[in-house]
């Protein structure tokens, strides 16, 4: 079979982006160049694992998780089940946080999940660095390896952002970046489907989706230099909440960001000291 021939029978099923995502990745070339190979005979072991692929696509479980690897920011990471997938969404912290950082700078990433967010912010900011904290394993190996893949000067320790922060990060950052969970509980269920493949960790949280912001505003705060910044990501209903938590906390100039849908998505604050 040609590749024109099964790119047609899969796309009744799902996408047609996504096929070809998944034939572009089976064959090791991108999906831009597809159409040059058209006519491209597949051998049977390759039509067998672009099928088992497809399967798995049709089941649900995301693409990105599927390939192994997703763009963010113009630069490939990393994805592996277990650990939240890199947005578009998120690229709009990165946006906010670049504006806001110095040659030189060191950066806070709490929650880090893959790392696309230090990582981005270190590559894109000249002479910047990074320390990411991540609780669970799976998460902190694969940021290292991301870190590592990119030539990032991130640093990934394992850590509770949901406790105390070590005493050789108090008063050491001009900014604190993070994404936390922050889907209400009673939500989880409602999610797509290949949502809910990706962990509950990385995406429950609390009963009104604002347990972590509540935690980072209070107990991460003596962390940010004087006049520092908190950049966090929210909910598209969260911003007046999350603004409400951060003013009784000390924090001022508190502004919002919009993502390109024109949803409510990160939020500023400095830290009156």
């Amino acid at each position: 079979m040609v590749i024109a021939d099964l790119q047609r029978e899969l796309c009744g099923w799902i996408s047609k982006t996504d096929v070809q995502e998944l034939i572009a990745y089976e064959l090791g070339i991108r999906r831009s160049e597809l159409a040059t190979h058209a006519q491209q005979e597949l051998t049977d072991l390759q039509q067998k694992r672009i099928c088992d692929h497809f399967t798995r696509r049709l089941n649900g479980e995301p693409l990105q998780y599927i390939l192994g690897e997703w763009d963010f920011y113009g630069r490939t990471f990393r994805v592996t089940p277990g650990v939240l997938i890199p947005r578009a969404d998120t690229e709009t912290l990165i946006d906010a946080a670049k504006q806001l950082l110095q040659p030189g700078d060191e950066i806070l990433d709490l929650c880090t999940g893959s790392g696309c967010i230090p990582i981005t912010l270190t590559l894109e900011v000249p002479e910047t660095k990074a320390i990411a904290l991540e609780l669970y394993p799976a998460a902190v190996e694969l940021a290292s390896q991301n870190a590592t893949a990119l030539s990032a000067p991130v640093t990934v320790r394992c850590a509770n952002v949901l406790s105390e922060p070590n005493a050789d990060l108090i008063g050491r950052f001009p900014v604190i970046t993070a994404n936390p969970p922050y889907i209400r509980s009673c939500d989880m269920a409602t999610l797509p489907v290949e949502v809910q493949f990706e962990p509950k960790e990385a995406l429950d949280g609390g009963v009104d989706g604002l347990i972590f912001y509540r935690f980072i505003a209070n107990v991460w705060k003596p962390c940010l230099q004087k006049g520092g910044k908190l950049v966090l990501e929210i909910g598209y209903d969260q911003a007046i909440a999350v603004t409400e938590i951060l003013w009784q906390e000390g924090f001022r100039d508190i502004k919002t960001v919009q993502d390109a849908g024109g949803n409510d998505r990160v939020i500023i604050g400095t830290l009156d000291n």
